[in-house]
């Protein structure tokens, strides 16, 4: 039983964690400087139509708390936006270069293991 009631522990602690981060995340980014419309949009001297527009869009016409409720929404649904890069969404990104990432790791896990246990028998 005292294993189990460690394990809930564990996974508060790291649903707090994650809780943090992500509003920290969200704040962070109201912190910058300039505006978020200016940033977001890249277009330095955008008129103020396509300002507004943009505002509207991204619904920072919203106060900050509903803006903080659509964000924690937008992320339980896994909706993580669409990429000024390449115009995919990026979760398919995220899917697409974990797919390429993982084997790699693996490989530099398993290489690691085998040599900690070479080094650490030659060493015994």
């Amino acid at each position: 039983m005292q294993k189990s009631g460690y394990l809930v522990r564990r996974i508060i602690q790291a649903l707090v964690t994650c809780f943090i981060a992500i509003t920290f995340n969200f704040i962070l980014f109201r912190a910058l400087p300039g505006s978020v419309v200016t940033n977001l949009s890249r277009v330095p001297n955008a008129s103020p139509t396509l300002k507004m527009a943009l505002t509207k869009e991204f619904g920072l016409d919203k106060s900050l708390w509903v803006q903080y409720g659509d964000y924690l929404g937008q992320l339980a649904r896994l909706n993580l936006g669409v990429s000024y890069q390449n115009s995919r969404p990026v979760l398919n990104n995220l899917i697409s270069d974990l797919a390429n990432t993982n084997p790699i790791v693996t490989l530099g896990t398993l290489i690691s293991i085998v040599l900690d246990v070479v080094t650490g028998a030659t060493a015994a």
